[in-house]
């Protein structure tokens, strides 16, 4: 009889523990194949998907980084991470606010995602270096622009354009 009451018990506690954290299902995750070729890269400086080198962890995260074809000097590499659910994709958010949040050029966004912010350095009136992160729903991006701040530095993205790539990334999530 004891027997079967430890076992009763386990098979409850591994029922409440199912019920509490679901395994995440297919219309859970992330197509990584499907989203970069729906993104419309040509919107920026007549970019294209070939302009950049993909790397992902099935239904979880999607990188995209560009590579040789990219004739810009500025540098962009991209992330796009399922958190799975809403409350972690803003624990997460909210940790890395309040350590980019001292940085001088931090600023925080309302029109980009449901939460977002920056650091942002501009010399020479260009894009020297930016690092963005955003969440929508379960989803984190994360974005990086390595500017050329020189005078005749041939960057493909500047601060507006940078949030309006961030920004088309998100809608499609």
């Amino acid at each position: 009889m004891k027997n079967h009451l430890y076992l009763l018990t386990s098979l409850l506690i591994l029922f409440i523990a199912c019920e509490e954290s679901p395994i995440p299902s297919e219309d859970d995750s992330i197509n990584c194949t499907e989203f970069w070729a729906e993104f419309p890269f040509s919107d920026f400086c007549g970019l294209t998907s070939s302009n950049f080198d993909y790397r992902s962890v099935p239904g979880a995260i999607c990188n995209a980084e560009q590579n040789e074809s990219y004739s810009f000097d500025d540098r962009i590499y991209i992330q796009i991470y399922n958190n799975f659910s809403v409350a972690s994709a803003k624990e997460e958010h909210d940790r890395e606010y309040d350590l980019a949040r001292p940085d001088p050029g931090f600023e925080e966004y309302t029109d980009v995602g449901d939460e977002a912010f920056s650091n942002i350095s501009i010399e020479n009136g260009f894009l020297d270096m930016a690092i963005m992160r955003a969440i929508k729903g379960q989803y984190s991006l994360y974005m990086e622009v390595n500017g050329e701040a020189f005078n005749t530095a041939n960057n493909c993205l500047d601060k507006n354009s940078m949030l309006d790539f961030a920004r088309a990334l998100l809608d499609r999530l």
